[in-house]
């Protein structure tokens, strides 16, 4: 029989950890990458087909998908996020065996203690590009269908959801005891196999608005704070960016996160590190987008979530630290932030000299157009990796003004543009944000 002392000790226990839930105690520590366009090695032989893929993939690269990962996977050891959202187009063209390839991997992260939960970019499901690269041949292979998506990730998110959307392939789970996560499926796509490319935009169905709005009502009621996923963006970050890449039906979407105060929203798509926001009715959305896992500097987004607030900053992947680690003599991963850093150069010189040769002011006898085209390399790597200008090194270009002006004589109004924005009024967007609840 307990004492009086024993009974009022255990009295004192159990009120203490009603009065202090752990989710108001503790952050929960989630990580978020996307676009990660991986191609299963199984898939091509570094052939003439895969260097064609490679050449023209504006910056992504796909040598080193499996080595990205399993960098991932190391850190996930050291650190221990308690959650990984993969935010869509895990794959390249919604190849099959690179998602059975993923699914490995997301199982080896979740035995570290990690949560996956996953959703479906454009480019995952019903692809009609789905390839293997054998030689110089173009194969069709096996497609990623809604229903193998849902089975292929069923540990990574499906079968932890206490909800699921019957219109798509969208659901909700509870991130911890104050926070849920809305993992929404705004792709457009066939329930067979898909012929030619997959379609770019994105919208919410109709019906899955009705669910979301359904999902909002109940947390409203059970007073839990909502944190919305979708590949596709919330609001144009770019006006150049809208068509294709805002949700088509962003309005509806927005109106609905606006009546029940949603303050925050996760996307990708663009591939670009970037971060925007509007104030409507006296309601802040933000909307925050962590760059492309497959292009340079392969970032991390890394959330901090309490009952008050949402951290946020981003990261790279430390690949040369895992190569170091596990010895490897790929210079492509030792110095792993230079290749992408020039991997990612080679198309965006290519869309400078496209520019010269459009605009009539491109000549074989004026190497100084060599830095034009370096100078517009860095500037646009800038803008995707979401830093300002100035955070890189300018002093190897002997004449910058020279070839500024140069830029401002011949160049389209639309590039030039472009390229004024970067320079004069590019933050950091992979600097630490807040948001409040």
């Amino acid at each position: 029989m307990l004492n009086k002392y024993t009974t009022a000790f255990l009295l004192a226990m159990l009120l203490w950890q009603i009065a202090t839930p752990v989710s108001a105690q503790a952050d929960t520590s989630v990580w978020v990458i996307t676009d990660v366009h991986y191609l299963s090695p199984s898939l091509h032989d570094k052939g003439e087909a895969y260097q064609h893929i490679q050449k023209t993939s504006a910056g992504k690269d796909f040598d080193y998908g499996a080595a990205r990962m399993e960098a991932l996977i190391s850190e996930v050891q050291s650190a221990k996020p308690d959650s990984l959202i993969v935010s869509g187009d895990l794959s390249l063209n919604g190849e099959y065996q690179s998602m059975v390839d993923l699914a490995k991997y997301f199982d080896r992260i979740e035995a570290l203690g990690t949560q996956v939960y996953v959703i479906p970019g454009n480019h995952d499901i019903s692809s009609g590009w789905a390839r293997k690269f054998a030689g110089e041949d173009f194969i069709r292979t096996r497609q990623v269908l809604p229903s193998d998506f849902k089975a292929l990730f069923a540990n990574h998110g499906y079968n932890e959801a206490f909800d699921h959307d019957d219109q798509s392939l969208s659901y909700a789970v509870a991130l911890n005891d104050s926070t849920w996560l809305l993992m929404i499926d705004s792709n457009v796509y066939s329930q067979t196999k898909g012929n030619g490319a997959p379609p770019t935009n994105g919208i919410i169905k109709k019906g899955t608005l009705t669910w979301i709005e359904s999902i909002l009502k109940q947390a409203k009621e059970k007073q839990v704070h909502i944190l919305p996923v979708v590949h596709h963006n919330t609001l144009t970050h770019f006006s150049q960016l809208e068509k294709n890449y805002t949700l088509d039906n962003a309005v509806d979407f927005r109106e609905l996160l606006f009546q029940y105060n949603i303050p925050i929203t996760i996307s990708g798509h663009i591939h670009t590190q970037h971060v925007a926001q509007i104030e409507e009715r006296g309601h802040t959305l933000t909307d925050i987008v962590t760059g492309a896992f497959a292009s340079y500097p392969s970032y991390i987004g890394k959330y901090r979530i309490n009952n008050e607030s949402i951290r946020y900053t981003a990261e790279p992947v430390n690949v040369e630290q895992w190569a170091k680690r596990t010895q490897q003599t790929d210079k492509h991963l030792t110095e792993y932030s230079t290749y992408m850093a020039e991997l990612f150069n080679i198309s965006s010189r290519q869309m400078a000299f496209r520019e010269m040769i459009e605009g009539g002011w491109y000549h074989d006898d004026e190497p100084i157009l060599e830095d034009v085209a370096d100078y517009v390399a860095l500037v646009n790597l800038a803008f995707f990796a979401g830093k300002p200008l100035e955070s890189f090194d300018l002093s190897s270009f002997n004449d910058l003004n020279h070839v500024r002006q140069l830029i401002e004589e011949n160049s389209s109004q639309f590039f030039k543009r472009y390229l004024q924005q970067i320079e004069q009024d590019q933050p950091d967007f992979a600097a630490p944000i807040e948001r409040m609840w």
